[in-house]
């Protein structure tokens, strides 16, 4: 019996050692699934990253040049960068995401591409035209207070004449330092706010304009403001200075309304166009990327569900033989040795066993034999 007992064994262990090499043998199959779904999960959270990202670079981009906040110019050229980075690691793989390889997905991330290239120049364009604005903004408001000093002498030089018949050229002369300001708060205004653009436009051309008309007038007089020509060199060379550094900041003026303008456009052209334009497309390749997946999943779930069936189908098929070659025949054999200790000396298990393909059916029937030989 105590080759039965070894055959079981073995037949026993064998079984075990099989079902346990079919659960590894669906191990390449169930890890290529998950490590491919979560890779198709971080393209979706790169492609789905650049909605926020473009929104958040105009975002910068607008605080930096309308709140006239210069730290956020390096956050701005960095979040610039960033955004090319996920753009380019879409397509070679970055950051523990796979490159994207199919066809449908490719077509869509070459829409995201153009639409990115795009938008980078008007937002180079938007910076560029900006830190213009920003750096006019500042020469203008250097240019404020000395040209109210510059007013201020020309104020001395009437009042120098003593001659009565000046005292409105005085006025205005007075007026026009008004006007020097109020232009300054207008232009800033102008160039940080987006409100009320098209009447603060309005009332800085006139404050221009009438600058303009009164400082010649000043110097040339006019009959329609009541002012004489000034006279005296001294007062000339006074209307000289203030006329040319009001040709410096009535340029500067115009190139404020014109580069703000360039801005707005800009602005407005990210904001309305290039960042729906960019998002449209993310949308589009995250939708791809997504029917992607779902069919990969798809091939997965029916590659793992043949694998499943086959082992089930293994370990049918082995319960089966274990049942067939190992419990039946130990169950004949121990009716067999029932038999035996009743006295029936004639029955025979009938039980074939291989140990690993060695048959001792001759031992067995040896050990028949001696029980009859002892019986006799």
């Amino acid at each position: 019996m105590s080759y039965n007992l070894q055959s079981v064994k073995a037949r026993l262990l064998g079984s075990y050692v099989f079902l346990i090499l079919l659960f590894f043998i669906q191990l390449p199959i169930m890890y290529p699934l998950a490590g491919g779904m979560s890779g198709k999960y971080s393209q979706v959270e790169g492609a789905g990253s650049l909605r926020e990202r473009a929104i958040d670079m105009n975002y910068i981009l607008n605080r930096h040049i309308l709140n006239g906040e210069e730290e956020l110019k390096e956050v701005f050229q960095k979040k610039k960068q960033e955004f090319g980075k996920v753009i380019e690691g879409l397509k070679t793989g970055a950051n523990g995401a796979p490159p994207i390889t199919d066809g449908k997905a490719l077509e869509a991330y070459d829409k995201v591409k153009q639409s990115w290239d795009s938008m980078l120049v008007s937002l180079d364009e938007a910076m560029e035209t900006g830190d213009s604005l920003t750096a006019i903004m500042d020469k203008i408001e250097k240019s404020t207070f000395p040209m109210v000093d510059r007013l201020n002498r020309v104020v001395e030089g009437f009042v120098a004449l003593k001659n009565p018949s000046y005292g409105k050229s005085i006025d205005m002369a007075g007026v026009q330092r008004m006007r020097s300001v109020k232009m300054s708060y207008l232009l800033e205004r102008y160039a940080r706010s987006n409100a009320d653009r098209e009447t603060i436009a309005a009332e800085l051309k006139k404050t221009v304009k009438d600058f303009d008309d009164t400082l010649s007038a000043l110097k040339s007089g006019s009959p329609a403001l009541g002012l004489k020509a000034a006279t005296g060199r001294d007062l000339i060379d006074r209307l000289k200075d203030a006329d040319e550094l009001w040709a410096t900041r009535k340029g500067l003026v115009l190139d404020v309304i014109g580069n703000k303008d360039s801005f707005q456009r800009h602005l407005t052209g990210l904001m309305d166009v290039k960042a729906p334009a960019l998002i449209a497309a993310a949308d589009v390749l995250i939708g791809r990327i997504n029917a992607g997946a779902g069919n990969s999943a798809k091939n997965g779930i029916l590659i793992m569900g043949v694998a499943v069936f086959v082992s089930a189908a293994c370990a049918v098929a082995f319960m089966w033989l274990i049942n067939a070659q190992v419990l039946k025949p130990l169950d004949r054999i121990k009716t067999t040795v029932e038999e035996f200790a009743g006295g029936d000396l004639t029955r025979r298990a009938g039980v074939r066993v291989s140990i690993f393909g060695r048959e001792i059916n001759d031992e067995i029937t040896g050990l028949s034999d001696s029980v009859d030989s002892m019986a006799s």
